[in-house]
């Protein structure tokens, strides 16, 4: 899901991208949100096994949801970023009203799309009534997961040019930095949701930015060859740097933990700081200079369709479950069979049901649009 730039989406970024000649070199990128929509999914689908009595709550669940889980959508913003930077060239008027133009399609549809579709789901199940104030709800207040993501995003291209120099990224990294600071500071209960997750999570589309500008023009330097992001340049990274990162972010989990910092605001800012260093390292150490993976190719075809479905498809099954018939024959079950049961059920409604859906839209007619409009969009074509 990333875009014209490696950017509009993760599909759409792949062919947008090819357009261009830029694809390999930032194949990584691809493949690194394609693994934080896998996980996503995953974390959703934990959660709500054990949110419906099918997992037992335990410290290893609330670890994951707390050390791992937390940095995943930030992947998005980082991505988002690195591919803003790496593709458009927005210095002036026209080329922000190009840019917002082209994002007001890719970030609105699909929200818009998911949006109207949780609704009627939800409320042909009985969970929320079907009228304009529950869509308003929906649409201003309380957005629906995942979609939430995409109007902060719109709200970043609409504030945010892109870097022409180190100054530029330094003045942009501490307004950003000043941002977080005060989400992380302030209760933010009260705020419009697109400002309060602009303050949270711009720090990291900034980041991602800067990434690329540092990664192109010194990739010889210490914080390229860590994370590295240097190979790009064919450039070695510092030898064992995923495994320095890794033991890096492992510790900080612990720390956090054993401090009484899990779950809050400063503990999930610094454990996704060092889990996006940790997974940047894994994914441009080992697919830089256009490596590729033919399990990451073939999963990127349906990630689009995974991330924005999977919490409809699996809200669905566990109404199933719900019902009498089922939840009798569940019942009947011993509890670890029931629970693998449903587990094995939720791995189906999280992944497969969203790839069958995604095909139906892509094969009928133009519907695919509601998922990713920009392969229904002109490439873009600028540096």
């Amino acid at each position: 899901m990333v875009s014209d730039t490696v950017e509009d989406g993760m599909d759409n970024r792949r062919t947008t991208t090819q357009g261009h000649g830029g694809y390999a070199s930032e194949r990584w990128v691809i493949y690194m949100e394609i693994a934080a929509t896998v996980l996503i999914a995953l974390g959703v689908l934990l959660d709500m096994l054990a949110a419906h009595g099918y997992l037992a709550d335990n410290a290893l669940l609330r670890c994951a949801e707390d050390s791992f889980f937390v940095f995943q959508i930030p992947v998005y913003y980082l991505a988002f970023g690195y591919a803003y930077q790496h593709t458009w060239r927005v210095d002036d008027g026209r080329m922000w009203l190009r840019c917002v133009g082209r994002q007001l399609i890719l970030c609105l549809v699909p929200f818009l799309s998911i949006t109207l579709a949780t609704l009627l789901v939800d409320a042909g199940l009985g969970q929320v009534p079907l009228d304009w104030h529950q869509l308003a709800t929906f649409l201003f207040t309380s957005p629906v997961s995942p979609v939430a993501f995409y109007p902060i995003l719109l709200l970043m291209y609409l504030v945010t040019p892109t870097l022409r120099s180190w100054c530029g990224a330094g003045v942009l990294l501490a307004v950003a930095l000043a941002l977080k600071a005060v989400a992380v500071a302030l209760p933010m209960d009260g705020w419009p949701y697109v400002l309060s997750g602009l303050c949270g999570s711009w720090i990291w589309f900034c980041l991602g930015m800067a990434f690329c500008l540092h990664t192109h023009a010194h990739a010889e330097r210490f914080l390229p060859r860590l994370l590295g992001t240097s190979r790009l340049a064919g450039v070695a990274p510092v030898r064992g740097n995923v495994a320095i990162l890794g033991v890096a972010w492992l510790a900080l989990s612990v720390v956090v933990s054993l401090s009484g910092f899990a779950g809050t605001k400063v503990g999930a800012a610094l454990l996704t700081l060092v889990g996006l260093a940790w997974f940047t390292s894994i994914f441009a150490t080992s697919f830089a200079g256009g490596r590729s993976s033919r399990l990451f190719d073939t999963v990127g075809k349906s990630t689009i369709g995974i991330f924005l479905l999977h919490p409809i498809c699996l809200g669905v099954l566990f109404f199933l479950l719900r019902l009498p018939r089922a939840a009798g024959a569940l019942a009947g079950m011993d509890g670890t069979v029931r629970g693998t049961v449903a587990f094995l059920l939720a791995l189906v409604a999280a992944y497969a049901v969203p790839v069958a859906l995604q095909w139906v839209l892509d094969h009928a007619w133009k519907l695919g649009f509601l998922l990713k409009p920009a392969r229904y969009l002109p490439a873009v074509r600028q540096h």
